[in-house]
């Protein structure tokens, strides 16, 4: 998801998901490698592999199919957990993680 005006690079990077539909599809596509509904999109190569995104989705527009973001209603947590970025070494010290406390498919 894009997060700036056209030809400015930044974007929101999606690490995990709490799976609500399609989970057997999930579970086919990821193979013997996810165990637990919890395991199954708790990071983002599991995710990807999970609902199917590839390479040939690169630039695809997130408000048409195949794969297509949408709002489910639900309000964001009023006070989400915090932290920096995992694996970052330059601005390692911002708070570029947000989540919600206590989810058990946010990845570790």
């Amino acid at each position: 998801m894009v997060v700036e005006p056209l030809g400015s690079p930044a974007a929101v990077l999606i690490r995990a998901l709490e799976p609500l539909t399609g989970i057997d599809a999930m579970f086919e596509r990821r193979g013997q490698a996810a165990r637990s509904p919890h395991a199954l999109c708790s990071g983002p190569a599991k995710l990807c592999r999970a609902l199917g995104i590839d390479g040939d989705l690169n630039g695809h527009r997130l408000d048409s199919e195949p794969l297509r973001l949408l709002d489910d209603r639900t309000p964001p947590p009023t006070s989400p957990r915090i932290t920096a970025r995992i694996g970052l070494s330059r601005g390692a010290d911002r708070p570029w993680r947000w989540c919600v406390p206590d989810n058990t498919h946010v990845s570790p």
